[in-house]
């Protein structure tokens, strides 16, 4: 369920102060943070983006609880920090109100915090689905917002706000109605060497049998955009990824367009940069050539478009293919 109707009204008298601030003087800098991370002013408008300052004292601002429509046992202050105010919304509520800190943060501390609410988790853009589209699960909203800026004709970038979240059936129906769903969460490990969002990924497919888990090129979406990395490319793979290993019959990866086609084919993981040439290990090449793999970071969608190819008596098509588009371009 939203958070009640106190919650709401409360949330967006201060969203609608805190967009003041962000494109006034006092929020120049975080202005400037947003657009330093790729983000248009188009978009950073569009997502009602807003800035909480701190108090002239340098603290931050909190509310009592009964002023959000929350219990004393439930919080003793909701505290607001200084960073980007970013609004939740979805069927006509806000669902949540994240920060991004700015300032203050020291080693360990986290980045985000979210505003106490006494109602359900929410799907970040979620009023974005429709029918038949294309559906990308990223874990940060700026990560959604980057997507959405740069390839938001060819699918719908929503936000869980960590691999854990998201997963109520309210959301999870609205998944459903997608094409497909390209999980997309960070390329990050923990202190094991293990990615939590290929365990979530793993979860979510048991859930959700038209998803796969669909690695960013970078650490996450947004560094993509600030990398100068094709966003669009990247998802035109990752859609003919799903149609190559959910068809039942196998049919060959198209090329790739040519405002996205690259000239030289990559020579390291493109996870953990282990050279082909100096390694004992095995490679495999995305069905594009664009993305090499060692085997310890071959992803499970490649795993299983090269078990069909197998199947068809056909081991080496994604690498033989891969190399002489090469030779052709050098």
């Amino acid at each position: 369920m939203p958070p009640s109707e106190d919650w709401q009204k409360q949330a967006r008298a201060r969203l609608e102060l805190c967009q003041k601030f962000l494109w006034g003087e006092v929020g120049k800098h975080a202005l400037q943070y947003l657009r330093e991370r790729g983000l248009s002013d188009q978009t950073i408008k569009d997502a009602q983006l807003g800035y909480i300052p701190l108090k002239k004292d340098g603290r931050w601002y909190c509310d009592p609880p009964e002023k959000w429509g929350l219990k004393s046992d439930q919080c003793q202050k909701v505290w607001l920090p200084e960073g980007i105010l970013i609004p939740w919304q979805g069927d006509g509520h806000i669902w949540r109100l994240n920060v991004r800190r700015l300032t203050g943060l020291r080693e360990g501390s986290p980045k985000y915090i979210q505003i106490p609410t006494n109602g359900g988790d929410g799907l970040y853009n979620v009023d974005q689905v429709a029918l038949d589209q294309p559906i990308v699960l990223v874990e940060s909203e700026l990560d959604a917002l980057s997507g959405q800026q740069e390839a938001g004709d060819l699918a719908v970038f929503l936000a869980t706000g960590g691999t854990s979240r998201g997963r109520n059936e309210r959301w999870l129906a609205r998944l459903s109605k997608a094409k497909c769903v390209l999980i997309a969460f960070d390329d990050d490990e923990d202190k094991h060497g293990v990615r939590p969002g290929d365990r979530a990924a793993k979860q979510l497919e048991q859930l959700i049998p038209h998803a796969i888990r669909w690695l960013p090129w970078s650490h996450d979406i947004n560094d993509m955009l600030k990398a100068g990395q094709s966003i669009r490319a990247w998802i035109k793979t990752g859609i003919q990824a799903y149609d190559l290993i959910s068809s039942p019959s196998l049919t060959k990866l198209s090329e790739p367009a040519q405002e996205d086609a690259t000239d030289e084919l990559p020579r390291n993981c493109c996870i953990c940069w282990e050279s082909l040439d100096a390694s004992g290990l095995d490679f495999n090449f995305s069905p594009d050539g664009k993305q090499l793999y060692c085997e310890r970071h071959t992803p499970q969608w490649l795993t299983q478009y090269l078990n069909k190819i197998r199947q068809l008596n056909a081991p080496s098509t994604i690498k033989e293919d891969a190399y002489e588009k090469g030779k052709a371009t050098a």
